[in-house]
């Protein structure tokens, strides 16, 4: 599952189903000229219509604060009736101009590291419940957050001023889509994404000494053993009680 930003002010989402990962579908949207050039004007572009669940990935607090100011803005929503109640209990509890009062009172979850932890837990049950369908989140996303949504939005590369790894992106990306319950995830990426890396595993079958585990000498093939290894696997099938025997 995988996104690209190109710099023609066009969108392209490239997304598997999970039944045939090697399946690519394709589909594009344009932006408006409010919103070409502006990433906040894309991200809420990726989000219409509005009723799909969608987890937004922002870079830090500051970052995910302005993105759910601009959105209050220009994003024409209403207010949502199922968090009344909590959006009631926070003006009580909470200076009234806190944006994360105002996002959920639109429908819109704020889940980072400085929201206090009873609330961003509300924050997931409200999502996964349907109560709210858009959560703005920092690292949390792949820290914090135990759920998925039908849609993706990498807003930044970064975590806070260092840009992430192709596995950190994909980390973060495969929370679009889930078996039996969105068969279809789709991930937007708003900045190029990273190169692809070649992961390896170096096992250091040639620096075999005497404290090398036997159970790991013992799933080597022999040309692998170094000769104190051979030894010791010998000594080890001699004293075992379940070394070959021919039968009587």
């Amino acid at each position: 599952m995988s996104a690209e930003w190109r710099a023609s002010q066009r969108v392209t989402i490239r997304y598997s189903s999970r039944r045939n990962s090697r399946r690519w579908h394709s589909t594009s949207f344009s932006s408006t000229s409010r919103e070409r050039g502006c990433p906040q004007g894309e991200a809420r572009r990726a989000m219409r219509p509005t009723h799909f669940p969608t987890l937004v990935y922002c870079q830090s607090p500051p970052r995910a604060t302005s993105l759910a100011e601009y959105l209050l803005e220009h994003g024409d929503l209403g207010k949502a009736a199922s968090t009344r109640a909590a959006v009631e209990w926070l003006r009580r509890e909470y200076p009234e101009e806190w944006i994360l009062t105002k996002a959920l009172e639109h429908g819109i979850g704020i889940h980072h590291g400085n929201v206090p932890r009873a609330i961003q837990q509300y924050i997931i049950r409200a999502f996964d419940s349907g109560e709210i369908k858009i959560i703005i989140c920092t690292t949390t996303l792949i820290e914090g957050i135990n759920t998925v949504a039908e849609n993706v939005i990498i807003y930044d590369r970064r975590v806070e001023n260092t840009g992430f790894d192709a596995f950190t992106f994909r980390n973060i990306a495969g929370r679009a889509g889930r078996m039996r319950k969105y068969f279809i995830g789709k991930v937007f990426v708003l900045e190029a994404a990273p190169p692809d890396e070649t992961m390896s595993v170096e096992i250091g079958v040639g620096l075999q000494n005497e404290n090398t585990p036997a159970a790991l000498l013992l799933e080597l093939d022999d040309e692998d053993l170094a000769p104190i290894s051979r030894q010791r696997v010998l000594d080890i099938e001699r004293e075992s009680p379940f070394r070959w025997r021919p039968f009587d």
